[in-house]
């Protein structure tokens, strides 16, 4: 399955860039199979009684590129922190176990950038942008998984055309920009840990953009 991730992959992707747990993301996770934002395919899934979930019976049953029906997230067993997680679904006194969860690709990319502001946005340098225009921001907007609660993508933009517009680079001057611009243009302010990154991000970023020419 190339055009899949494991599930594993997008818990510690999540945390290591949200600076979150791996059981905080991985609920992130939960919760989005629950809506059914997100879909996993289990590679290989052994089915069993539920009277026997620990054991191998004879009524085993294997299966293999085995959808995972949005169901069976409400009554699922899985240790998160695990470095492997390990699921046990429970459905009409049947359990499906399995360890090699997969995602499409594209909706675990969409629900990363929904679910941390830094990869909302992907500052880039123009390609055959007029010189005067200087550094860009290329604006990728999540199509799908939860939607997020600010419209980081959207603020990429502005920022950056303040940033270009005024010359300004200092960390504690645009974070008061941004805070000020998510409170006007939607009527509520992020957590300023998660302002602070955006914008030290945005600044490693279009530096960049500009030494580069």
């Amino acid at each position: 399955m190339s055009d899949h991730v494991d599930i594993a992959w997008i818990r510690d992707r999540l945390a290591s860039s949200a600076g979150i747990s791996d059981a905080q993301a991985g609920e992130l996770i939960h919760a989005a199979m629950i809506k059914g934002a997100l879909r996993a395919v289990a590679a290989h899934a052994t089915r069993r009684p539920e009277s026997s979930a620990a054991h191998h019976t004879d009524e085993d049953f294997s299966e293999e590129d085995f959808v995972i029906p949005q169901v069976f997230w409400a009554s699922v067993q899985v240790s998160w922190h695990d470095r492997h997680p390990y699921f046990r679904f429970f459905h009409k006194r049947q359990v499906w176990l399995t360890s090699s969860l997969a995602v499409d690709r594209p909706a675990a990319v969409a629900f990363l950038r929904a679910n941390d502001p830094l990869l909302a946005i992907e500052i880039v340098q123009p390609v055959a942008a007029p010189a005067e225009q200087g550094p860009r921001i290329a604006l990728q907007k999540s199509k799908g998984g939860r939607p997020a609660k600010y419209d980081w993508a959207m603020a990429g933009g502005a920022l950056a055309g303040h940033m270009h517009g005024t010359g300004i680079q200092e960390g504690s001057k645009l974070k008061a920009f941004m805070l000020d611009w998510f409170r006007v243009e939607q009527g509520q302010t992020p957590d300023e840990r998660d302002v602070e990154r955006f914008v030290a991000a945005a600044i490693s970023a279009f530096g960049r953009a500009v030494s580069e020419g």
